[in-house]
């Protein structure tokens, strides 16, 4: 099950409890939680996601459009010169302190 966050600028993600911890997770804050990545590339937060699951590592994902952000005047259809539409979403990927060392190992193997 995914539960989502969503405030006016922000959509944040988390995901279900490992089996490894009886079905019971610490709470991922701002507290006890470190970035282990920012990527603009879907594939690669998918990438990330799939590792992390497979391996019973709790994380939330912070997004943020860019596109909306910057909006304007020019509606959401209208593409600036230049604007990467693929790079419209911003993932930040936490995990937990101690989580962090193992977690980031396993992203850059």
């Amino acid at each position: 099950m995914i539960h989502v966050i969503q405030s006016m600028n922000h959509t944040f993600e988390a995901f279900e409890p490992s089996p490894e911890n009886g079905g019971h997770t610490d709470m991922i804050t701002i507290f006890n939680r470190k970035e282990l990545a920012i990527t603009y590339s879907t594939n690669e937060q998918a990438r990330i996601r799939d590792i992390l699951t497979a391996e019973g590592i709790d994380y939330i994902i912070d997004t943020k459009g860019t596109v909306m952000r910057n909006m304007g005047a020019r509606g959401p259809a209208i593409q600036q010169f230049g604007e990467n539409i693929t790079a419209s979403t911003e993932y930040r990927i936490y995990v937990l302190k101690k989580d962090y060392d193992k977690a980031s190992h396993l992203i850059h193997t």
